[in-house]
């Protein structure tokens, strides 16, 4: 129960699942209970906390970029 694998999965997985997907959408959401204002203030410091770069993954890759990694595995693995 220590390799990689199990400590990503059970782990960093775990955390980015339920920190991306369930409490900011959460946080919104109860902000929106006490009104509009109050929404758009959160969903500016959601947007503000995900601009930073320890979040620049969730973007994904550009499509130069994604092509630059293909081109990387063909000549890695001469394909």
């Amino acid at each position: 129960m220590m390799g990689p694998d199990f400590t990503h999965w059970h782990g960093m997985y775990e955390v980015s699942k339920h920190f991306y997907l369930e409490f900011l959408p959460a946080v919104i959401k109860t902000a929106s209970l006490k009104g509009p204002k109050m929404k758009k203030k959160y969903e500016q410091k959601v947007q503000k906390l995900l601009a930073r770069d320890e979040h620049i993954w969730l973007k994904g890759l550009s499509p130069e970029e994604a092509a630059r990694l293909r081109e990387t595995y063909r000549e890695r693995y001469n394909q």
